[in-house]
């Protein structure tokens, strides 16, 4: 089986440059948990566009959106045969990242991106999520300012603990 084809791109740009579906959640969820006001936060925005072909869709781009504030990382997903969806979690909150740049690539898929562990808003389990990002110079900025704000990136993933009973 050959690799698939993909094509990542990651750019910073203004916060009103980002998706708009994701744009309104993040508004709505600042307004809605009185977090601050937004035209005062400070914020780095970033969007990546993956690009590839698939039978029987043809041509399909996906968006991932994120956005990191001095205590908040929101990410949105959204593109062709997605359904959009956006997640935040308190900086704090955030466990693990895998830079997926640092791991054997399997044989069938290309990955580019991290993943990251931790809690979301108001959610009382750990959560996972594979965040796309370029291996260009705005994703590699991002990767900075995310691993300045975590502290640094870990090479393993998250340790699982099991209670056995």
């Amino acid at each position: 089986m050959k690799k698939s084809k993909f094509t990542h791109s990651t750019r910073r740009c203004p916060f009103d440059d980002l998706q708009s579906e994701f744009r309104q959640a993040m508004r709505d969820f600042i307004v809605g948990k009185k977090l601050g006001d937004m035209e005062r936060m400070s914020m780095h925005c970033y969007e990546t566009t993956t690009g590839f072909s698939s039978w029987p869709w043809g041509t399909l781009e996906r968006y991932t959106d994120l956005v990191l504030t001095q205590d908040w990382f929101f990410w949105g997903l959204s593109g062709s045969q997605v359904d959009t969806s956006e997640g935040c979690a308190r900086i704090r909150d955030l466990r693990g990242t895998v830079d997926f740049e640092h791991m054997p690539a399997p044989d069938t898929l290309e990955v580019h991106g991290i993943n990251i562990s931790g809690f979301t808003y108001d959610e009382t389990r750990i959560e996972s999520w594979l965040l796309r990002i370029a291996a260009d110079e705005a994703g590699k900025e991002f990767l900075g300012r995310l691993s300045d704000v975590l502290g640094r990136f870990s090479r393993e993933p998250p340790k699982a603990r099991y209670r056995h009973g």
